[in-house]
C-alpha cells in the first residue's frame, strides 16, 4: 500500500458543471485549486455546448482548502483542453462570451501529491497557538487504521521528549470525488505518547480516499524542548481482508501460525507496568473477513475482569466483562487484572493452524486429539 502526502486537498468535483448554452462543438470540465495552486483531476465532462456560456461548479463545503474553480473547454473532443482565465470572483459561476484559441493548452493530471516538509506547514509558535493542516492520501489498498508517530530527525527513532506535547487530531476522511463534506465517523484527538495503542486512528479509508489531519503543539514546558524540530511519521495497518476459500479456516477462530508471526498466547503483561496488557499480533476469521492485527498493542486497564474485543473494521477494545456486545462484535479472550497480575485468562474462540511446520507428533492411537497446549505446541491428548 502506498501512502503520500499533501499539505492541502481539494477532490475531484464528481459532476459535471451546469451549461446555460445551446449545442455545439465544444465540451466543458470543472476542476478545483487548492490553496497552494495544485489543482484536482477533471470533473466529468459536459454534453456538447457553444458560446457564450454561463459555467457553474458543483459546491464544495470546504472552503478553507479552495481557492479557485476552474474550468476548462475543448474543441477536440477532450484530446487538447484549455484553461478559460477567470477575473475578480475566483469562485462559483462563470460567464464566458467568445473561445480564445490563445487559451493556455492544460495538464489534466492531479497533481496534489507533493512532499510535505517544515516550509509546507510553518512553524510552530512558542504559545502552542498554531494548527497546520496535513492530507494522507491511500493510494493503495483500503486501510483500517493509520497509526502516526513522532521521531526524531537527529537518528529517526521515537521522540520519547515530545510525549503529550505534540496534539493530532483527525478531522475527517474524504472519498476521492464529491463535495469537500468529511466523513467524521472516526474522528479522533491524541495528545503523542509512546504508547502504540493510543497513536493509532482506527479508520476507513478506501483507495484514493484522504485523511485530514492537523497538528499543534500544547503543554510546552516553559524551560522549551531539546530539539524543535520532528519528523510525522505515519504507518498504515491494513485491518480486514477477505478470507480465501481455499484455506481450511473455520469462522470465528484465531489463525495459529509462528512462521508468518501469529502465535500464541495474544494476551501478555510481560514487559509492562501495572495495569497495563499487551495484545500480540493475531489474525482472526470474523465470518469470512480476516481481522489482522500486524503490531503489539498497549492497553491500560482498570482492576477487575475484562475481555478484549474485536468488530468487523478490525478495532481493538478492552472491556468489562458485563458489558454487552454488538452484533458487529465478537469476545477473543477474557482475564481479571489487579495491578501487575493477570489471571484467568480464557480464551473464547479457537485457534486454527495453518502453516505448521517443525512440529513432529511422535506418538498416539486412533481416535486422540491433537491440540495446542499454553506453549502454542501440538501435542497429543
Amino acid at each position: 500500500m502506498t501512502l503520500t502526502f499533501r499539505s492541502s486537498h481539494v477532490q475531484t468535483p464528481s459532476i459535471a458543471p451546469s451549461v446555460s448554452s445551446g449545442s455545439g462543438a465544444y465540451i466543458f470540465a470543472h476542476r478545483r485549486v487548492n490553496r497552494l495552486g495544485r489543482y484536482s483531476a477533471l470533473s466529468p465532462v459536459t454534453v456538447s455546448s457553444t458560446f457564450p456560456v454561463t459555467l457553474t461548479p458543483q459546491s464544495y463545503a470546504d472552503t478553507n482548502e479552495l481557492i479557485r474553480d476552474e474550468f476548462l473547454v475543448s474543441d477536440s473532443g477532450g484530446a487538447i483542453w484549455r484553461i478559460i482565465p477567470r477575473t475578480g470572483s475566483q469562485l462559483g459561476s462563470q460567464t464566458v462570451t467568445t473561445y480564445d484559441v490563445n487559451w493556455v493548452v492544460a495538464s489534466i493530471e492531479d497533481n496534489q501529491n507533493l512532499p510535505v516538509n517544515a516550509g509546507d506547514l510553518g512553524l510552530f509558535d512558542a504559545d502552542g497557538s498554531e494548527t497546520f493542516t496535513m492530507f494522507v492520501h491511500n493510494a493503495g489498498q483500503n486501510i483500517g487504521s493509520l497509526t502516526a508517530n513522532i521521531l526524531n530527525p537527529a537518528n529517526n527513532t521515537i521522540y520519547a521528549e515530545l510525549t503529550n506535547l505534540v496534539q493530532i487530531s483527525l478531522q475527517g476522511v474524504l472519498v476521492a470525488n464529491g463535495t469537500g463534506v468529511y466523513s467524521t465517523a472516526n474522528n479522533r484527538v491524541i495528545n503523542w505518547g509512546i504508547s502504540d495503542s493510543n497513536n493509532t486512528f482506527p479508520l476507513s479509508l478506501p483507495t484514493n480516499a484522504v485523511a485530514k489531519f492537523s497538528i499543534r503543539l500544547v503543554n510546552l514546558p516553559s524551560s522549551g524542548i531539546a530539539n524543535p524540530s520532528f519528523d510525522l511519521n505515519f504507518t498504515a495497518d491494513k485491518r480486514t481482508a477477505t478470507v480465501s476459500f481455499d484455506r481450511n479456516w473455520l469462522n470465528n477462530s484465531l489463525l495459529f501460525s509462528p512462521d508468518i508471526g501469529f502465535g500464541f498466547p495474544i494476551l501478555t503483561n510481560q514487559g509492562v507496568s501495572a495495569n497495563q496488557v499487551i495484545i500480540k499480533p493475531f489474525s482472526f476469521n470474523f465470518q469470512g473477513t480476516a481481522i489482522n492485527n500486524p503490531l503489539d498493542r498497549l492497553f491500560t486497564v482498570d482492576n477487575g475482569d475484562r475481555k478484549v474485543v474485536v468488530n468487523r473494521l478490525g478495532e481493538i477494545s478492552i472491556l468489562q466483562a458485563s458489558a454487552a456486545l454488538t452484533t458487529n462484535q465478537i469476545e477473543l479472550v477474557s482475564f481479571t487484572i489487579s495491578g501487575s497480575t493477570v489471571s484467568n485468562i480464557n480464551y473464547k474462540v479457537n485457534f486454527r493452524p495453518l502453516i505448521v511446520r517443525n512440529r513432529v507428533v511422535t506418538s498416539g492411537t486412533p481416535g486422540d486429539f491433537i491440540r495446542l497446549n499454553s506453549s502454542g505446541n501440538i501435542v497429543v491428548s
